[in-house]
Order: structure tokens, then sequence, then C-alpha cells
């Protein structure tokens, strides 16, 4: 376009007026104003192989320039040149040109499209839509002012605004194949599955280039992707690569089939000819994040480790590396740096789900930092209550001795999942602690005949158990409290023989020796025959 107005990126000079109406001339100069500005942000975002920022913002100036020989300078003109020089270290000028870009103020629609382009460019999407609105207000008809807000509205997920504008695009210009390449998205996220592909079908009907077809081929394999069809997502990946070898997109987006299918070693192939081929270190970071998830879901939690180290160096300031961290360093029982990048990830602004402090919780429970570990789960509560995170908050509570704060959490996790055996365990245990043995026996019989899973719980019902028979022993209020503490220790031994049998045959020993004979709360069994006959028993082994 500029070159058929005599003024292409690489000269200096206007054509005569007499090459258009004169009526046009204004018109037209504004638009190769604004295409050189437009260029610009362009060349300083696209970087040619092996070339220096300097040269590269140093280019990207030289086409910002050459727009003050076919109009006079804005708002936009000086933000744009004030962020290039900042980029040549030339901060003086820099400063300049943000005391001028004040200056002018902003009065026409291409005033406002021209400085929401550039906030467009940097990804200040609300900044970009706010321009772009006062462009529209000023002139309903400008086309790329409309284009531009319809596609930061796809980029803040507000799918239904983006449809109805890439709409009214199409209204002004029905051949504009990237509107309907946008618009597929927005048909996509609202689930109109046949509208989106009557969308990429009308986008090729137009006969479009190979620019076209290619983004068509990767965002239908992308939509095709996130429906689970991998064949036909991977037909459309390698279509955009017949047609663009040189692109990196395609070949990324095949490495998330692979690490799909759990082919690891070939979507490294397929990384590495992105890479080859240009591909920007946030992109990489993508694969690398994407590929440590799937491998913490195999549990090959080493592995998971390595590419969260490098999707971090790639991306140092994203949260989401320092999860995937935290979560394969909880997996290999490493806490302290699990708590740490748990803790990284939020200090890098990343959101404050449920399962994050639901995690830290969990590191902070393993170092013994219960008090710390309640404030987790309670955080976590407070977005997303669960019958879980209760009961989690209940052990924290229960190991910092406050037995009444554990009861009140175990039993509003019961009241949100009866069927938990665990939470009438820790429930017994707070209950048993607090001196309410017949409550706290109702319990442990209620998890019973639920089936804790683990030995660890089952021994947990045997303590319940074992100190029900101290305490109803001690019941001075209990006229057959004698025959009842019986009862209750031949139970609790009972739950030990039901502890040991969840425990692997080579292993019981060992758990014996180092779970069940050191603990305490045992004491009141530990004179029982059938005991001391299990401790025979397995010593002997």
């Amino acid at each position: 376009a500029l070159e058929l107005a005599g003024l292409g990126l690489n000269n200096e000079t206007r054509i005569a007026a007499s090459r258009f109406p004169l009526a046009r001339e204004p018109a037209v100069w504004a638009d190769c104003y604004g295409l050189l500005l437009v260029s610009s942000s362009v060349r300083a975002q696209r970087p040619i192989p092996r070339e220096s920022e300097e040269a590269r913002y140093g280019a990207a100036l030289e086409i910002l320039e050459r727009a003050r020989h076919v109009g006079d300078a804005n708002r936009a003109y000086y933000v744009r040149r004030a962020n290039l020089l900042d980029h040549l270290g030339r901060t003086q000028e820099a400063n300049e040109a943000r005391t001028e870009a004040e200056q002018h103020p902003l009065t026409t629609a291409d005033d406002y499209f021209l400085l929401g382009e550039e906030r467009y460019r940097r990804g200040q999407w609300k900044e970009a839509t706010n321009a772009f609105d006062h462009a529209l207000a000023r002139d309903p008809s400008h086309f790329w002012a409309q284009f531009f807000l319809s596609v930061c509205h796809l980029k803040m997920q507000q799918w239904e605004a983006a449809r109805m504008g890439l709409g009214a695009c199409l209204a002004q210009k029905p051949d504009f194949a990237w509107a309907y390449v946008f618009r597929s998205f927005a048909h996509e996220k609202l689930h109109a599955t046949a509208e989106a592909e009557a969308d990429f079908q009308s986008a090729l009907g137009l006969t479009p280039d190979d620019d076209v077809r290619y983004v068509v081929s990767v965002t239908r394999g992308i939509l095709q992707f996130n429906r689970n069809d991998l064949t036909k997502a991977a037909e459309n990946f390698r279509r955009a690569v017949s047609l663009k070898p040189g692109q990196y997109n395609a070949y990324l987006n095949l490495a998330q089939i692979e690490l799909a299918a759990g082919r690891f070693d070939e979507a490294a192939r397929q990384t590495d000819l992105a890479i080859q081929r240009g591909a920007p270190r946030q992109a990489v970071a993508g694969y690398h994040l994407e590929r440590g998830r799937r491998l913490l879901i195999e549990s090959r939690f080493h592995e998971s480790l390595d590419a969260s180290s490098a999707a971090r160096e790639l991306s140092p300031g994203d949260p989401l590396p320092d999860e995937l961290r935290g979560r394969a360093l909880l997996a290999l029982a490493r806490y302290e740096p699990a708590e740490r990048s748990f803790e990284q990830y939020l200090s890098k602004g990343g959101p404050g789900k449920s399962d994050i402090f639901r995690a830290r919780g969990l590191a902070r429970m393993k170092l013994g930092k219960f008090s710390a570990a309640v404030d987790d789960y309670t955080r976590a509560l407070e977005l997303a209550p669960d019958a879980g995170i209760y009961q989690h908050r209940g052990w924290a509570h229960f190991f910092a001795d406050a037995w009444k704060l554990a009861l009140r959490d175990f039993s509003a996790a019961i009241a949100l999942d009866p069927s938990n055996a665990d939470a009438f365990v820790g429930r017994g245990l707070a209950q048993v602690m607090l001196g309410r043995y017949r409550e706290a026996v109702m319990d442990a019989e209620t998890a019973i005949r639920r089936d804790p899973r683990t030995p660890e719980m089952m021994h947990n019902v045997a303590c319940i158990l074992a100190q029900a028979a101290h305490r109803a022993e001690v019941d001075t209020h209990q006229p057959d409290r004698q025959p009842l503490a019986a009862s209750y220790r031949s139970r609790a031994v009972l739950a030990v023989h039901a502890t040991l049998a969840r425990v692997d045959p080579q292993d019981r020993a060992a758990f014996l020796a180092e779970k069940i004979v050191p603990d305490t709360v045992l004491d009141p069994i530990r004179n029982e025959a059938d005991f001391k006959t299990l401790q025979g028993r397995y010593r002997n082994r």
C-alpha cells in the first residue's frame, strides 16, 4: 500500500499530488502516516534472525521517522518514539518525546486508533480497548478500530463482544478473510462449533493467500486439539507446515500433539525444529511447562522438575513454572524447596488459587509448621470450601494441640462428606483428647465401618481406642469403668492387627518397630497379652 503511494518503507519521497483526486489526497496521506506508525511497531516486535536489539529498534525508529514526511507528528508518534528510544538507551531523548506526547491532545478517530494500536502491541488490552472505543465514538465506520477492538475482546475472553464486533467488521468488508478467522475463535468459545467451521470455510472460499491458509490450518488444529481430536488436529498442523515450513507455530503445536500422546522424544524433536525457526522464548517456555505437567501426571517427578527448570530459565518472570516446580518437589517429598517454590509463584503475581494454598499447606504440615499450614488452609477454604481442606486444617489444628478447633473442622468435613473415614478418625482423636471418650469411640467405630485404607489411619483408630480405655478407667462417674476399659483395650489391639494387615508383609516388622511400638499414645495397651505376643512374633523376624 505504501509503495502504491510512492512511499515504501525504504524511501522518503512523496509522489506528486496529481496521482490522486484532490479530495482523496488528505485521506491517502493520513492512511500512509498510520501505516508507517504501525509498521514501525511491527518491525520492533519482529527481529530478523541473529539481529541485535540495537539494530532492530534502530530500524523501527527509521520507519517511524519517515512518517514525518507525510503528516504532522501526533501523540501516537511521540509515544512510539519514546518507547523505541528507551530500548536504544537514549533516555534523555525518550523523556523529551514523552513530554512532546503530553503536549499533543487526542482529537481525531485516527489519533485514538493509533494510540490504541500502540497499547495493543504492548499487550495493554484494557487501555487499547478504551482508545479504540474513543476512535469509534468519533467515527463509527472506522474499520480498523472496530477490528482491533474485537481482537482485544478476544484477548480478554469477552467472546460475545468479540463475535458481535467481528460481525460488524464483516458487514463493512465481507471479503476480509481475517475477520472470519478471528470470529471462529469466538464461535468456538461460545460452543458454536458449526458456526466456527462455517467461518473457516468462508475464509478459505475467498481464495486467500498462504498467510491466511496457514493461520486457518493452525487455528482449526488448535480448536480440534481442544476437542481432543488429535488426529484431525495433527493433519491441520502438518498442512500448515507444508504451507510455511519456515514458520515455527505449527511445529510447536505438533509438539503439543506428541505430548498429549505421551511421545516425549518426538515432542522434543518438533520443538527443536520450532526453535531453529525462531520460536520466541516465551513460546518454548510454554512447551516445557506443558511437558512438565504431562510428566507430573505420569509420576516422572524428576523429569517434571527438569522441565520446570527449563521453563523458568526461559521465562523467569512467569509464576507458572514455579507452581509446577512446587508440585514436583512436593511429590518428591522435598518439602522446604516446595514451600519456597509456591512462595515464589505467589510473589510473581500467580493467582491465589485454592489448590496453591492447599499444596503449600501440605508442605508446611510436613515441615511441622502447623500454624502456617492453618493459615494456608484457611485461605484455601475462603476461595473454595471443600471437605478435604476442612479435614487438612483439622489435622493442622490437632498437631498444634488446638483440639477444639480440630473438632470443629473435622465435623465440618463430615457434614460435607459423611463417607470420609479419615475425617471420623480425626474427630475421634480430637474427642478423646478433650476427654469425650464415648463420642471418640463412636467415631472410631464409624471410621472402621467406612474402612480406612491406609495403615496410618487404622493406627490412629487404635490410638483412639487405647486412650479411650485409659480415660474410661479413671472415670469415677462410670460404674462399670473396668469392664468398659478392658473392652476398649481389646478393640485397640484388634485395630493394631488391622493396621499391620494394611502394610505389605515384608514391611510389617519395620512398621511395628518404627511406628507402633514407640507411640506413647498406645501405652494403655502395652501390657495386653495379645499386644506382647504380636511384638514377639515380629521381633523374631
